[in-house]
C-alpha cells in the first residue's frame, strides 16, 4: 500500500511556514509602511521569483495547453485570493489587534467546511468536525483575547477571510488541469497588479539597516514557500481537510513567541499546545485511516477483476 503520508505532509508544511511566517510578520510589518504598500512590495517581489521557477524549471510549456477559460480561472485567483481580501485585512489590521484579526483569519477553515456542507451537500466524517473545533478552541486559549468588537475592521478581516475561503475552493477545482506553481505565481503577481492602486508612497526607517532588509526579504522567501506548498496541498488533499490542518500555523507562531520573546511556557500555553496536537493526531489517524479503507476496496475490486 502507498503512503499517503506525503500528501498529508503538504498541509503540515504549510502551516509551519504560515506559523513561522506570522511571527516574522510581526517585525517586517513596520519596516515599509504603510500596510497595504509593504503587502504590495513583498508579493509583486515573491510574484517574480516564482515567474522565474516557471521559467528555468519550463514550466511555462504548458500555458501553451490552457485554454481562454484557464487563463480566466488564473485571473479570478489573482483578483479574489491576491488583492481585494489583502486590502481588506491589512486595512482592518490597523483598526483593531493582532489577536482578533488572528482569530477571525482562522474561521477560514469554517466556511469552507459549511460550502462542502450546504453547496455541494457532502457528508464529512465526524472526526473533521472534532478535529477542528479542537484546534480552533485552542486558538481562542491566548493571552490578551477579551472579545469581538463587531466593528467594520474586523467585519473587514472576516470578509478577507471569507474571500480566501471562496478563492481555496476554486483553487481546488482548477488545479485539476492547471500547475500548482504557475497558479501560485498567477495569485501573486495578478493579485499585486490589482493591489497597487490602493497603495501609497513607501514611507521606511531613517536608518534603513541590512537587518531590515534581511527581515524583509525572508517575508517574502516565506510567502513563496508558503504558496508553493499549499497548492501542493491543494492539488492532493480536500480543501476541507486542508484548511483545518492550515489551523495548526498559530501552534507555530506561538510556539517562536514563547522561545524567542516571552521566554515562558505558562500554564494556559501548554494547555493550548496540547489542544493543538490532539486536534492534529486526530486528523492524522483519520486521514490515513480513511486511506488506508480506500486502498483496501481497491485492491479487492483489482482481485475480483483477475
Amino acid at each position: 500500500m502507498k503512503s499517503k503520508l506525503p500528501s498529508l505532509a503538504f498541509a503540515f508544511l504549510t502551516a509551519i511556514i504560515s506559523g513561522i511566517s506570522i511571527f516574522v510578520n510581526k517585525f517586517a510589518v513596520g519596516i515599509i509602511q504603510p500596510p497595504v504598500t509593504f503587502t504590495f512590495s513583498k508579493n509583486i517581489l515573491a510574484g517574480l521569483i516564482l515567474i522565474a521557477i516557471i521559467i528555468f524549471s519550463k514550466k511555462y510549456r504548458l500555458l501553451s495547453r490552457y485554454t481562454f477559460k484557464n487563463f480566466l480561472q488564473l485571473f479570478l485567483v489573482g483578483l479574489i485570493g491576491g488583492s481585494i481580501p489583502f486590502y481588506l485585512y491589512f486595512t482592518g489590521l490597523q483598526q483593531t489587534s493582532a489577536i482578533n484579526a488572528a482569530i477571525i483569519h482562522k474561521t477560514l477553515a469554517l466556511w469552507i467546511i459549511l460550502y462542502t456542507l450546504i453547496i455541494r451537500k457532502e457528508k464529512l466524517h465526524p472526526m473533521i468536525y472534532i478535529s477542528f473545533a479542537t484546534i480552533i478552541s485552542a486558538n481562542f486559549i491566548v493571552g490578551g483575547f477579551s472579545g469581538f468588537k463587531f466593528n467594520t475592521a474586523e467585519i473587514m478581516i472576516l470578509a478577507a477571510t471569507i474571500l480566501w475561503s471562496v478563492e481555496n475552493i476554486i483553487s481546488k477545482n482548477i488545479l485539476n488541469h492547471i500547475d500548482p506553481t504557475i497558479l501560485a505565481a498567477s495569485r501573486l503577481f495578478i493579485g499585486s497588479i490589482i493591489l497597487f492602486p490602493f497603495t501609497s508612497p513607501a514611507k521606511t526607517p531613517q536608518s534603513f539597516t541590512p537587518t531590515h532588509i534581511a527581515i524583509y526579504l525572508s517575508t517574502v522567501i516565506f510567502l513563496v514557500l508558503y504558496n508553493l506548498s499549499w497548492y501542493h496541498a491543494l492539488k492532493r488533499l480536500s480543501v476541507s481537510t486542508a484548511s483545518v490542518i492550515l489551523t495548526l500555523s498559530t501552534l507555530i507562531t506561538n510556539v517562536l513567541s514563547s522561545v524567542f520573546i516571552t521566554h515562558n511556557f505558562s500554564s494556559l500555553a501548554n494547555f493550548q499546545t496540547t489542544l493543538f496536537l490532539a486536534g492534529a493526531l486526530l486528523l492524522i489517524t483519520h486521514y490515513l485511516k480513511e486511506n488506508q479503507s480506500k486502498d483496501l476496496n481497491t485492491s479487492s475490486v483489482q482481485n475480483s477483476n483477475l
